[in-house]
């Protein structure tokens, strides 16, 4: 037993040494991003792992379009040309240049409304409903459908990072109880108010209904986080630490919705003919995701070397394709609930180590990702969420239903915050505050909506309900958002006492989704350097 202890030991410590080595390191890091690029390529594409050139394993060799009078997820026609007399090559360039036209006019509608000081996504989501619905501008596009969802999954996937990377463990030991209590139990209270409205008073199937709560609830971190920080540069509310717990618990309604969404979505969708099989699969898929993302996250806390002289740079490489090969990989394999769950645990397990060995912490990695999202992924998710609008489908009836699902679920989430924040030390009107931050939706809705709104499609006991669930997501970002932040910049100048010190500052970089800054959260949102968000309990004792 002894000699098995050595044994370890001993290659433990030449493991160390090796990773030490620079040029073994760079080396090791070098191999590593080839292989994730590869791994990544290969589930993107259905391609075999051994034989990538031999052609798709998942799908027939052809080039397949969705029908826009079915799904409206992808145009069918380029300037009245039917897309069958394209072949390959013309269906490729019109696609690109599609995306590069829609991109455009996403950036330069966001920015306007940028100016007007209202979210940018909604200028982008306009956008999308602009060239999906009027006739001589959606003759012009075609989108080949798996680039839509290329694009839309590649969105998601760095919805994921930013919420993993972006995740202060110091914060949240903080504030763990009411972050916590925050972010999973007023998620699931709304999400229940959701399934009750749905299945009782428009009899929408229970298991659909439950799926679809989980992407309804999720609150949305791009409209939340810049209005925090607006607010904290004004001083407001620091003092008790309100925006660090508001931003925290938006972090972990996150992480806590889509975790939920790809469990129940795995069972309600289950292809196998074997339920049992299923449920049985689910804690499987959890078990392997969680060892998988903490298996990468190990790695990435030694490659690449922390005195590396790209080292930042590096790294936002490498946890990059490492995300996209993890949730690529396992969809691959048919493990749908395995990859998110991984993504999130290897950029935790990444972000606990790299905040710790370099004076940069790592601001540049979420700066780098920040601008990626920004520049890239916002647009084209807000943009092609925006051309599933059909209003030649939408009528007052349904507008009438989405309306009302999305008022009773802000309703009961603005409720069970008010009254889970009489646990804290923070008065009324600071309760009143709160109890609004979580009531913009946008992110999670535009990234999860078509994929919940295409398994319902497939299925003939959902398929009458698909365009319920994806208008009513769609409307919940074109009304919360905009209204979500004006509300919250009006009630964060009304209830929140001003309190600038010296050692308050704006972190422009902040990235959206997560809660880090640069440094502690708890000494620079909240600049006594402790945390002033306690429970009532113990500020009696």
């Amino acid at each position: 037993m002894a000699n098995r202890g050595k044994f370890w030991r001993e290659m433990k410590r030449a493991a160390t040494n090796v990773l030490n080595q620079k040029e073994a390191n760079f080396i090791l890091t070098a191999i590593l991003t080839l292989f994730l690029i590869y791994i990544a390529l290969v589930g993107i594409f259905g391609r075999n792992v051994i034989h990538p050139l031999g052609g798709d394993q998942s799908k027939p060799q052809n080039f397949p379009m969705s029908n826009a009078a079915q799904s409206n997820f992808s145009y069918t026609m380029v300037g009245g040309v039917p897309t069958k007399e394209l072949g390959p090559t013309e269906i490729f360039v019109c696609s690109a240049f599609s995306l590069f036209i829609l991109w455009s006019v996403a950036l330069v509608l966001g920015r306007l409304l940028n100016y007007l000081r209202l979210p940018p996504l909604l200028g982008m989501l306009i956008a999308g409903i602009l060239f999906g619905n009027i006739p001589f501008l959606q003759g012009i596009l075609i989108i080949h459908k798996d680039w839509n969802k290329f694009l839309r999954q590649s969105a998601f996937i760095l919805i994921l990072m930013r919420c993993g990377i972006g995740l202060d463990p110091d914060a949240l030991r903080n504030s763990l109880a009411i972050c916590g209590t925050l972010g999973v139990l007023s998620t699931t209270f709304e999400a229940l108010a959701i399934v009750l409205t749905s299945y009782f008073i428009y009899e929408v199937p229970v298991s659909l209904a439950i799926v679809f709560s989980y992407v309804l609830a999720s609150t949305s971190p791009a409209v939340t986080v810049p209005t925090m920080i607006q607010l904290h540069a004004e001083g407001r509310g620091v003092d008790k630490g309100i925006p660090t717990v508001a931003l925290a618990s938006a972090s972990i309604d996150n992480i806590y919705c889509v975790t939920a969404f790809s469990i129940a979505l795995s069972i309600v969708f289950h292809t196998s003919g074997d339920f049992i099989y299923m449920l049985a699969k689910v804690p499987m898929e959890i078990l392997a995701g969680s060892l998988l993302g903490i298996l990468a996250g190990f790695v990435l806390r030694y490659l690449p070397r922390y005195d590396d002289n790209l080292v930042h740079l590096a790294r936002s490489i490498l946890i990059f394709v490492t995300s996209m090969a993890i949730y690529f990989g396992t969809l691959a394999v048919r493990c749908h609930i395995a990859g998110p769950l991984a993504v999130i645990l290897a950029c935790i397990g990444a972000k606990m180590k790299w905040k710790d060995d370099n004076p940069e912490k790592t601001r540049l990695e979420e700066l780098s990702l920040k601008v990626l999202w920004d520049l890239f992924f916002l647009p084209f998710l807000f943009v092609l969420i925006g051309l599933v609008l059909d209003f030649s489908v939408f009528t007052l009836d349904l507008l009438g239903k989405s309306v009302v699902i999305i008022f009773i679920g802000i309703v009961a989430r603005i409720v069970i915050v008010f009254v889970l924040s009489f646990c804290t030390n923070l008065n009324i009107k600071e309760q009143c505050f709160l109890s609004f931050c979580f009531t913009p939706k946008a992110t999670v809705q535009a990234a999860l909506a078509p994929i919940l709104a295409q398994h319902s499609m497939e299925h003939t006991e959902t398929s009458n309900y698909t365009q319920l669930i994806l208008q009513t997501c769609i409307l919940s970002i074109l009304i919360t958002a905009p209204i979500g932040q004006i509300i919250i910049q009006v009630l964060g100048r009304a209830t929140l006492k001003k309190n600038i010190t010296d050692e308050q500052k704006l972190v422009e970089t902040f990235p959206v989704g997560s809660v880090e800054s640069n440094g502690s959260i708890s000494n620079v949102l909240q600049p006594n350097g402790h945390n002033n968000f306690q429970l009532r309990a113990e500020n009696k004792k």
